[in-house]
């Protein structure tokens, strides 16, 4: 009989160690889960950055335009604009609006100084005018801007 006693005094309650492992696999489940759930978010977001594909037209061939300086200053120059070729709205809207968009463009070089011209405010000039632009445009941007004469030859006269 003191052996059966002391087998009930060792026996732990019944039960008590499954709820543990049972908790444990629980955690175990839930947390790989969470760990794929999120490796699998983090894969499906595109991290490849699209290549934009520019086409350049000519917005005005070389024209002289007066400055705002107070000797008689100008500058004759073509203005092309750049943008995504694959956005066929914004290719009609920038030849719907090639009126305004030059008016634009012209009126934002006579506000300019001879010092404006200077070679270290080049991305600020462009900057400037791509903005201007943009402001026109419903259905897209216009990515980057060049100073020409929009022909063969290039010249590009500040006097």
């Amino acid at each position: 009989m003191a052996k059966q006693v002391k087998n009930n005094a060792e026996k732990k309650p019944p039960g008590k160690g499954k709820k543990i492992m049972i908790a444990i696999i629980a955690l175990i489940i839930i947390g790989a889960a969470a760990f794929a759930g999120f490796y699998f978010l983090i894969l499906s977001k595109d991290t490849t950055e699209k290549i934009i594909e520019p086409t350049v037209v000519v917005l005005s061939k070389e024209t002289k335009i007066n400055l705002s300086d107070k000797k008689a200053s100008y500058v004759m120059t073509g203005i092309s604009i750049a943008y995504d070729s694959a956005n066929s709205k914004l290719e009609k809207e920038i030849i719907a609006k090639t009126i305004q968009l030059q008016d634009k463009a012209i009126w934002y070089l006579k506000s300019k100084v001879t010092t404006d011209f200077e070679a270290s405010k080049e991305v600020e000039l462009k900057t400037g005018l791509v903005n201007i632009l943009n402001k026109e445009l419903e259905n897209g941007k216009i990515l980057n801007v060049y100073y020409s004469t929009g022909d063969d030859t290039a010249s590009f006269i500040i006097q």
